[in-house]
This record gives C-alpha cells, structure tokens and sequence, in this order.
C-alpha cells in the first residue's frame, strides 16, 4: 500500500504539509475527505456581446494593458473576442501580474462582472498560445487556508483521485465510498446535482459512522476513579475577594459545574466553551487553585509561546500572592532555564505550569499532575492532548475554546466531554463596530486607518494569502506591507505570517504588543493571539473567503480596551449572494453562537 502522508503527494513539501493541517488533513485520506463548499459552473463559454450581471467564463485576446487608465487607480487588461470588448480590472497588483499580460496572449476570465463588461479581480488565466475551447466542467470551490488556495488543494486533490486502497469495501455498497468521493470532487455534468448530492451523503454517513465508533471507544476510558479535590483552604474566595470586577452569572455557573466536577472521584473532561472575552481564564484559574489546595499540580498548555506568556503573567498576578507558584516552560528557553524549570516540576515546587508543547515531553516529568487544561482545543490533535492528559495518573481535563459551538453540534463532536457555556459576556464592554465595503473602496479604507493611527491607536490588516499567486486574486500579505509601509512611513508597520520562523514571529508580535509598531500586516496567524488594548481597528482583505467562525476570532483581537474598536471587511466585487448575507450576520451581530448558527447553516 502507497504512503497515507499528505507530502506523498508531488509538491506537498513540510510548509505546505503544516498548512494543511490547519485544515485537519494530514494523510491523504484526509484530503480526499476534504469536501468542497461549492462548485462553479464552467460548462459552457459566454460571448463578450452577450455577458449579462451573472457568473459567466469569457475568453479572448489581449489587445491593451494600462496602468492608472483614464485617472482610475489600478490596471486595465483589455482583451476582444469576435463578438466585442471585455475588460479585466485589478485595483491592487504587483510586479508577477504586471510582467503576466502581454498584448497578443490569451485571456480567460471566469466571474461576475462588477459593471457593463468590466470584471474587478475576477478569477483568470493568462495563455501565451490559442488554449481552444474552455474545458467543461463544475469546478469544486475547497475551504482553504493562508497560501494554499482552492485551486492548490483541487490540483493535490485530483492526483491523488486515485488512491483508493485507502478505502474499505463493503459488502452492500450501492455507491462505493470511492465512487462518491470521485463524484463529489469531480461532478458529472449530465448528472449535476442529483448524482453530487447523493454522493455527500455517503461520505458524510461514512464520517459520522467513523466518528460516533471513535466515541464509543472514549466512552469507555471515560469514568476513571482518580482522587477527589475538595475545597480546602478556601483561596478561591480570597482570589474572588481581590479581583476588580464580579464574575458574571454565567461564569458563576460554569464554575460551580467545573469545581463540582473536581470534588467527584471520577475524572473531569470538561469542554467550556466562550467567546472572546466572556472570562474563561477566571474560570480555569479557580481551577488551578483548587488542585495546589490539594497539594497537586495543574498543567496549562496553549499553542504559541506568546499566549503561554500572557497566560504566564496573568496566572502569575492571580495565583503568587496566594503562594501558588506559577512556572512557564516552553521549548525555546535557553536550555540551563528549561531545565531548571523540569527540576522544579518534577520535585513539586512548581504548583501551576503553563507552556506550549514542551509540556508533554519525555524530559518533562510532572510530581503530581491532577489537571491538565488546555486553551483553545482545535490548535491540538487528539494525540498531542491524550499525551498531556497522560502525564498524570488519570489526571481532570479541562478544554477551553473561544470558536463558539452550535449546541447540537457540540453534543454530536464532544459527546465525551460535558460541554460548559459562558453565554454572557462582561458588564460594560463597548461594542466592537463591524462595516463592509468592497475592495474598490480599498482608499477609503486606508483613509480610516490613518486617522486611527493618528489618534495614537494600533491596527491589525489581514490578508487571507502570503505571496501573489497565479491562481487567485487574492490580497496577499507581502505586497500589502510594502505598499502601507510605503504609505506610512512616520510610523512602525509590522508584518507576520505563518511562513516565518517562530523566533521571528514573536520579535514582531512582541514589538507590536509593546507598541514599538503601530500596525501589524499579517495573515490569519493572529486568530490565537496575545491582547493589545491599544488595537482598535482591524481589517480583514478577502473576507468573503473566510468562516463566520474565523472571522469572529480575528475580530476579536479588538476591543479590548475601553476605546471604540472596528472591524473593516474588505470584499472583492462580485459578491455573490451566500457570501453576502454571511457577511451581513457579521456586520449584525457580535454574538458569536448566533454566528456559529449561522455558519453552521
């Protein structure tokens, strides 16, 4: 049998193969189980004189290319076909797709134009020679993620077609599981969409069988005895007494739910679920508190070494003046303090550790670890948590996440877990301000940041891509830096994405966070990141590209401090009309389960 790993496949190197797994693909399996979100309709050629406002693919010759045409920033590629004129409009570009067209090649364009004949930043291809008549099909649209587009994914996907020892034979398949994966990826035109439909719901029984027979099996390691964890001395009152605020009443009930749990003498595996800011930390705070009462340790591990700092100090600030102390350990310490700081776990000393993945190595070895909590839950595989669970003899767990889950969902995906909500945010929030606006009013968006950036405040810009690219149109990161840097060059303009090395990625997160830059390009490696209180404004490129759930996440990276915060989303024309009314619900709402709703439809 031929490699299951994603890199077996030609181009999925390490960088890409870390990519994917942000999509949860890891084999090929997984990436033949990747379903697409939606298909486009490229089975028949429209003639320039008969393109109307719909989704249409046009073909024709390039006969012009113009930058700054008639006083209108951005280029013009004009291109005929025997029946008239098109043209091809790109308000942001960079030097790959200046040095791309040329007067004589090819040009075939698949979108909705924005105006009369005139497309802005549709999806295109540029041929040096005749290509003939475009292929028909219903081209899969794939969920994807930073630098690896739908038409990448669909590219791995269609070599890989072919793999079907990957999956199992059954007795009575009226439509084999590889027949429905075929068909999904590669719809039949004369059957469109009976067939496609049909072919979903083989896949989705097969997941869902696959994954409720997982469940059975957590189940069974569910109710271990372990020893109970009483209230002791009383410091989760003492902690209640100094803090500045009162919890909410929905903290108050999740907490009471978790501490319950942990005076039981079986173990805890608890899911508390809330959205940014709801106080989740308080919440596993008191926690903690109650496993160093019980003379045991808790262990608290979260994805980027910048969040394990932020959770160091404020675990730090809550827990050291009731004697509890609070250690930080993650992977690139310098080796005499890391090791240092394993002696100190492993004698006790340390009652409370927060790291990153260096918690739940061999050389890491706890003396009683009785909890283990770990922050935002989908940044870690199953393997890596039942790993840090594993350090301590039948040690409680508790799993945090701000992406917040439809409740029929949660009971179908945690369904080994107890689900815990903070539905309630905290009294006195300002409301963060949600506007949209398409990509041809990129100016006037820029035009907002400076002001905001004049009023001393800091500004996060997303793109959803890295680098140009051929395949799409998307804003990517790189040109967007150079061209804000070129634009603000009295100001400190960061850039971050998830291709940069670890190190240089927490030197600009920490700059930004310290207020050294004011504004910080980046991808969507910020969805999990550190608090900036001074951040109000973040923008979002290609918005429409995103889940609801992701960009709530990023949203949510302002606010936080007592100034108004907005959100800009930034779309490219056309707009169809899903990706609109998604948009819409988040300019309408801020609550995050209405959202999930919402996406979840």
């Amino acid at each position: 049998m031929p490699s299951n790993l994603v890199t077996s496949i030609a181009g999925v190197g390490p960088q890409a193969a870390e990519r994917l797994s942000h999509l949860n693909i890891r084999t090929v399996t997984d990436l033949l189980l990747h379903m697409p979100r939606d298909y486009q309709d490229r089975t028949r050629r429209t003639n320039l004189c008969d393109v109307a406002d719909e989704e249409c693919v046009v073909q024709g010759t390039i006969v012009e290319v113009a930058e700054a045409y008639r006083n209108q920033r951005g280029m013009q590629v004009f291109f005929e076909d025997e029946t008239g004129r098109g043209t091809l409009r790109l308000l942001h570009f960079g030097s790959y797709q200046r040095n791309q067209f040329r007067v004589g090649s090819w040009l075939y364009v698949y979108g909705k134009p924005a105006y009369g004949k005139t497309f802005i930043h549709p999806q295109y291809r540029v041929f040096h020679d005749d290509p003939g008549e475009p292929t028909s099909e219903f081209r899969p649209v794939y969920p994807a993620t930073a630098n690896i587009t739908s038409a990448r994914l669909g590219s791995w996907i269609a070599q890989s077609l072919h793999e079907t020892a990957f999956f199992p034979k059954f007795k009575y398949d009226e439509l084999t599981l590889e027949e429905a994966v075929r068909e999904t990826h590669q719809p039949n035109p004369d059957t469109y969409p009976d067939s496609t439909q049909a072919a979903f719901r083989r896949v989705v029984f097969d997941e869902m069988l696959a994954f409720m027979l997982v469940q059975t099996r957590q189940r069974q390691h569910k109710d271990r005895e372990t020893d109970p964890l009483p209230s002791v001395e009383g410091l989760e009152e003492q902690l209640l007494d100094k803090l500045g605020f009162a919890l909410t009443s929905a903290q108050q009930r999740v907490a009471g739910e978790v501490l319950g749990d942990l005076s039981k003498s079986t173990t805890m595996r608890r899911l508390i679920q809330g959205d940014v800011g709801s106080g989740k930390t308080i919440i596993a705070a008191l926690a903690a508190i109650r496993a160093a009462e019980n003379n045991a340790q808790t262990a608290i591990m979260a994805p980027t070494e910048l969040l394990a700092e932020q959770h160091f100090h404020v675990f730090s600030e809550w827990l050291t003046p009731l004697g509890i102390e609070v250690g930080l350990l993650t992977s690139r310490m310098p080796s005499r303090q890391r090791r240092s700081q394993q002696d100190a776990i492993t004698n006790g000393r340390t009652q409370v550790v927060v790291g990153t993945h260096a918690l739940f190595q061999e050389k890491t070895i706890f003396k009683r670890l009785s909890l283990s909590i770990i922050d935002e839950q989908h940044r870690f595989g199953v393997h890596q948590r039942m790993q840090m669970t594993g350090k301590g003899e039948n040690a409680h767990q508790l799993v945090l996440t701000a992406t917040p889950i439809p409740r029929t969902l949660a009971l179908t995906m945690f369904g080994d877990l107890a689900v815990s909500t903070i539905d309630e945010l905290p009294p006195g929030r300002t409301p963060i301000k949600t506007t949209i606006h398409a990509d041809e009013r990129r100016e006037d968006v820029i035009g907002a940041v400076e002001q905001q950036l004049r009023n001393g405040q800091q500004v996060y810009w997303v793109c959803v891509a890295i680098d140009e690219n051929e395949e799409t149109n998307l804003s990517a990161s790189t040109t967007t830096y150079e061209q804000l840097k070129e634009r603000f060059t009295n100001i400190g303009v960061g850039h971050v994405n998830g291709r940069m090395k670890v190190d240089e990625k927490n030197k600009v997160m920490t700059a930004f966070r310290d207020g050294e830059l004011r504004l910080l390009v980046a991808t969507t490696v910020i969805e999990v990141g550190i608090d900036v209180a001074n951040a109000t404004v973040i923008v979002i490129e290609n918005a429409e590209r995103l889940g609801l759930a992701q960009l709530h996440q990023l949203r949510g990276r302002v606010g936080r401090g007592s100034e108004p915060s907005f959100c800009l989303l930034l779309y490219q024309s056309p707009l169809g009309g899903t990706s609109r009314e998604r948009l819409e619900a988040m300019r309408r709402s801020t609550d995050g389960f209405e959202l999930a709703e919402v996406d979840l439809k």
